[in-house]
């Protein structure tokens, strides 16, 4: 996809959190109106600017797990609604990666174990990087995503960044 939709809500999320959306806009050089838009878009480089400038904004290492968090998070899109309803753990992921390209311009990349799946964040071009606030909050998001879910416990086996 040439083109990213945002969520509408994805501003006023981060305004919640005290980060001054106008200003990160401003840093990362995008329309100041962008949250004004019926349909909020972005294209990669300009979703990766966005989300590495929103990290260079975070002066508490607990805000990403606060955002990632955010109660009723999984009603935000359809994908991660339809993840939230999913019958296990590993149905979750696997829906979440199936759809994950609507959401933003990254996959998951799942290497199915035994007893351990694996889940890879990858840029979606292979072009860029990914940004260390945006890797942080989308594995807090699925964590705490497949603990809502299931209603357990979910302990990460490992986390590499």
């Amino acid at each position: 996809m040439n083109k990213f939709i945002l969520n509408g809500g994805y501003g006023e999320l981060l305004k919640f959190y005290g980060i001054h959306i106008e200003e990160v806009l401003r840093k990362a050089s995008l329309p100041a109106n962008i949250f004004n838009q019926s349909i909020p878009v972005m294209k990669e480089e300009e979703y990766f600017k966005f989300m590495d400038t929103i990290g260079g904004y975070i002066t508490d290492s607990t805000l990403p797990i606060q955002i990632a968090c955010t109660e009723n998070i999984e009603r935000f899109t359809p994908p991660i609604f339809a993840a939230y309803y999913s019958k296990n753990g590993r149905v979750c992921i696997e829906r979440l990666a199936k759809y994950k390209s609507l959401i933003g311009p990254m996959l998951f990349s799942i290497k199915k174990g035994d007893v351990i799946t694996e889940v890879e964040l990858v840029t979606e071009s292979g072009a860029y990087g990914l940004p260390q606030f945006l890797v942080e909050t989308e594995f807090i998001f699925l964590v705490n995503i497949l603990c809502k879910a299931s209603k357990e416990r979910v302990v990460p086996y490992t986390v590499k960044m």
